[in-house]
């Protein structure tokens, strides 16, 4: 049973881009991603007592991901002084935790089984995403817009933890997860109130990728929407900062223990488990920021 887990994950996307004409751009650039782990669950059925009860212990997994490397590459296009259209594509990046420690905390009598100084590898997709989207400027003030995206969610087939060193209790863990890809649909809108100030709102609907029988506590997922709300400003020419604020609302959603025994992916018999029935609601809210420079 999941009882924490901390995801961090830091991406740097240096990019160039080269207008052909006064309709057409083109642009790529290198997506670099660096991350981190920390997941603390429950470790049942470790072991038997007197009474027939099952032992219970902790597993603490803390890693950090070496550089991972993608792509992106996009197209720009300019019918009219009113219509703008874009495409683009974010290519795969698997991030890669090796030698991440792996503590346990258990009863003395089976301290022999999850040796102390253990140490664990681990791979985590980030799926690619397509996206095509279009604008339309209603004013010199006023520009509306949608957008489309493909996520390539299917990458992310399971959750596999190697242990460097294993026992007949701790054995490497392979926890199955099938995603399926998904599409999110965008729509906002940004109001320039003088040079320098940009106001915009906006709001997505984003399908979830997880199949019924395979919701975890670690990352419950339903189909969401998301308001948003920003403030941008120009330092002159060159230098724009972005200020950013998402409401996320995901409806409840419910897992039986019929589904999760028809996907494979839950034994009543068996203690140590990832997914669980139950009913799962999310709410977030995430702030944001940026600050670029255009030469």
């Amino acid at each position: 049973m999941l009882n924490e887990l901390t995801l961090r994950a830091i991406q740097i996307q240096p990019t160039v881009a080269y207008k052909i004409n006064d309709k057409l751009s083109v642009g790529g650039g290198v997506d670099i991603t660096v991350g981190s782990v920390k997941l603390i669950k429950s470790i049942l059925q470790v072991g038997r007592n007197e009474d027939g009860s099952y032992s219970e212990g902790k597993a603490t997994l803390d890693g950090s991901a070496t550089l991972s490397y993608g792509y992106n590459l996009g197209v720009f296009y300019k019918p009219s002084a009113q219509i703008e259209v874009g495409l683009s594509y974010r290519s795969k990046v698997v991030m890669k935790l090796e030698d991440g420690s792996a503590e346990f905390e258990v009863p003395a009598s089976l301290a022999t089984f999850f040796p102390e100084g253990n140490t664990f590898n681990a791979e985590l997709p980030l799926p690619s995403v397509t996206s095509v989207g279009i604008s339309y400027h209603v004013s010199d003030q006023l520009v509306l817009g949608t957008q489309f995206d493909w996520v390539g969610w299917s990458a992310y087939e399971s959750l596999a933890f190697d242990f460097k060193e294993n026992s007949d209790l701790l054995e490497d863990t392979n926890s199955p997860r099938n995603y399926e890809d998904s599409w999110v649909w965008h729509l906002g809108g940004e109001y320039l109130l003088n040079e320098q100030v940009q106001l915009r709102a906006g709001f997505y609907y984003d399908t979830t990728p997880v199949q019924e029988g395979y919701m975890t506590a670690e990352t419950p997922d339903n189909n969401r929407m998301g308001f948003t709300a920003g403030l941008g400003y120009s330092f002159g020419e060159h230098i724009q900062l972005d200020l950013s604020f998402l409401y996320v609302h995901s409806a409840q959603r419910e897992q039986t223990t019929e589904q999760a025994i028809a996907a494979g992916t839950y034994q009543p018999a068996e203690g140590a488990r990832d997914v669980m029935p139950g009913t799962y609601k999310l709410n977030a809210l995430i702030p944001g920021f940026s600050i670029a420079y255009k030469f």
